[in-house]
């Protein structure tokens, strides 16, 4: 677990920019490919449009998303619809992306996905968020199907409902990649900005359960998350 502070949030997303381009370049030259996970919300939304812009073999990265809620792509909170406007445009267009949504009953949506993701590599590097109750990709607390998406032996995708929360929001019903899809990506990015972020983190680093605050599951493992902050 580390926190690397930035003095202004142009200062973090360069930061950031350099090492996810890093990240993808070296996967590229290793084995022809990168795999590169992205997550919704406000935070990265920024840092999609300044990397869609970069000159990188984009036809040779695949990217996927950490979760998304179960809500179709015209919908309002739908995670794919942010980052196809704003990453997979312009130079990054040329990615391969790998949906998490469409239609039908959540387990058998998140069971076709996760064979249709069994041949994708681990990323090589994802972002990640935190909400204020230490949940990350689709990983509430106590939500149902957590144990199964915590779980070393899960499929690459699972289906997660949310207990309502002010942190949830009315979509309850999720698809998330797992802890196990998620163990083996030896670049894991936490964005954070104020300080409420900074002490949800710091607490999820000390003693505690994991479906207390599941973010634990990443700071606790192998390669742990490394958080870019600023106030």
């Amino acid at each position: 677990m580390a926190i690397i502070e930035f003095a202004s949030a142009d200062e973090q997303l360069a930061a950031l920019i350099e090492v996810i381009s890093e990240s993808l370049t070296d996967a590229i030259q290793e084995r022809g490919r990168a795999c590169f996970a992205v997550s919704g919300g406000n935070s990265p939304k920024a840092l999609y449009q300044a990397l869609s812009k970069l000159a990188l073999p984009w036809n040779k990265v695949d990217i996927v998303m950490v979760d998304d809620r179960f809500v179709p792509l015209d919908h309002a909170a739908s995670n794919e619809a942010m980052i196809r406007a704003a990453l997979l445009v312009d130079k990054a267009e040329a990615a391969k992306f790998w949906s998490l949504y469409q239609p039908g009953e959540l387990a058998e949506v998140a069971a076709s996905r996760a064979v249709e993701w069994r041949d994708l590599s681990a990323p090589d590097c994802a972002i990640v968020g935190m909400g204020s109750d230490g949940h990350t990709a689709s990983w509430f607390p106590d939500a149902e199907g957590l144990d199964e998406a915590l779980s070393l032996n899960a499929a690459p995708v699972c289906a997660v409902t949310a207990k309502q929360s002010d942190v949830t929001g009315p979509n309850l019903k999720r698809l998330t990649v797992s802890y196990a899809y998620l163990s083996n990506c030896p670049v894991r990015l936490l964005l954070m900005a104020g300080q409420e972020k900074r002490s949800v983190f710091e607490q999820a680093s000390g003693v505690g359960a994991v479906n207390e605050m599941p973010i634990r599951a990443l700071i606790r493992d192998a390669h742990s998350v490394t958080a870019y902050w600023t106030k």
